[in-house]
């Protein structure tokens, strides 16, 4: 099940809102039966109010998104709001995709990027999409470091085969940020997925620094998942 949701500023623009949704809606419905539309009165904060009564897994967003600007810094505050306040992941589609076959997992070694593998994966297995695991290794990582992320991408890979999804795993050096973005090109994916740890988290990246960053500069619709401690 989906919702399609608008926002109207005032109540003038209500009556477009509704007639856009509509129109919208019917070209979805052959696709999605069970898609319902809501429009709502006010700022991008609707968003998270919407995402906190509906009850939803999955956020997507695909406009003001440029650097600077009040519209932007809003909607990054409503992204923070869903992601660390509300648990509920965020696909930035900034890039549009007509399908995505493609899928690639950033993860990091232990307990909390598990779950970036796990919702990846459900989203994989959904629309039929091969799945590459991906991990970075710091320049400093020492063997125990090494041992310990070949064990995760092991174990993700065998997460994602439980769910019926074809995958491989990779290790890259270097800086996060830079190697995320490059393997995404390299492999063309359709859709990147990355953790957003749960501030506070001393010494992490977390948004806007970080993911920020990568939502910015992927070649592709970024979904962000809270990482659980």
């Amino acid at each position: 099940p989906a919702t399609l949701l608008a926002l109207a500023q005032n109540g003038d623009e209500a009556t477009a809102v509704n007639l856009r949704l509509n129109q919208a809606a019917l070209s979805w419905l052959p696709r999605l039966p069970q898609l319902e539309t809501r429009a709502r009165l006010g700022d991008p904060e609707e968003i998270w109010r919407e995402a906190q009564e509906g009850d939803y897994e999955i956020v997507v967003v695909g406009h003001e998104l440029q650097e600077g600007g009040s519209e932007a810094e809003r909607m990054a505050a409503v992204a923070r709001h869903l992601l660390f306040n509300l648990g509920v992941s965020v696909l930035f589609a900034v890039h549009p995709r007509r399908q995505v076959k493609r899928v690639l997992i950033c993860t990091a070694a232990g307990e909390p990027g598990k779950r970036d593998v796990a919702v990846g994966g459900r989203v994989a297995r959904r629309v039929g999409a091969e799945a590459t695991v991906l991990h970075i290794l710091r320049p400093d990582v020492d063997a125990d470091g090494r041992e310990r992320a070949e064990r995760h991408l092991q174990a993700a890979q065998r997460t994602l085969t439980a769910l019926g999804v074809r995958s491989q795993t990779m290790t890259r050096p270097g800086e996060p940020l830079a190697e995320m973005l490059r393997v995404a090109a390299e492999e063309a994916c359709d859709l990147l997925v990355i953790g957003a740890p749960t501030p506070p988290a001393p010494q992490r990246l977390v948004w806007p620094e970080f993911t920020g960053q990568v939502v910015h500069g992927a070649p592709c619709p970024v979904l962000v998942v809270p990482m659980q401690e």
